[in-house]
């Protein structure tokens, strides 16, 4: 299991998740599921300590369910983004695999987050080990930065430092 630090102080970090928990729970009784999921994405992703990994997939698979309900598809990448996070961080490995693959399919629309969601799942693969389909990745992600910048849109600018644009081999 891989936590994260998240460099605040244990008693705020558990005031943050209470707070995100308040406000998942209202968002979800109000039927407002994007913002439900929203809240649910960030909640899964707070610092946690190991033991309570298990309460951190429960937690992104309601933001998962949560878009869903909401039709939104960017909500929902962002929902799978969060669950392939935890598994991950769970070791596991084949359930994350299948969802940084759906992170792909559901960004197809996006260049910005198809490229995202490349550069995530080789991050992935690299931790994995498995650096050719992590390159491969890699290359996919640094054609959507390309096609990204070229059609003038914006959200890719941190990208284009993580990625060699074409990058020699």
């Amino acid at each position: 299991v891989r936590a994260h630090g998240g460099g605040l102080p244990e008693e705020e970090e558990a005031i943050g998740r209470r707070q995100l928990l308040q406000a998942f729970t209202r968002y979800q009784a109000a039927g407002r599921h994007a913002d439900a999921s929203r809240t649910a994405s960030h909640l899964s992703r707070a610092t946690y300590e190991e033991s309570q990994f298990d309460d951190a997939l429960a937690i992104a698979k309601q933001a998962v369910a949560e878009a869903g309900r909401s039709g939104n598809s960017r909500v929902r990448v962002q929902a799978e983004q969060a669950l392939a996070w935890v598994y991950d961080n769970l070791g596991m490995e084949e359930e994350a695999r299948d969802h940084f693959a759906r992170i792909i399919e559901l960004s197809r629309a996006w260049p910005e987050a198809l490229a995202r969601a490349y550069f995530s799942f080789a991050l992935f693969l690299l931790d994995l080990g498995k650096l050719e389909s992590a390159l491969q990745h890699l290359d996919d992600a640094s054609n959507q930065v390309a096609l990204s910048l070229n059609s003038g849109l914006s959200g890719v600018e941190d990208l284009v430092l993580a990625i060699p644009l074409n990058r020699a081999d």
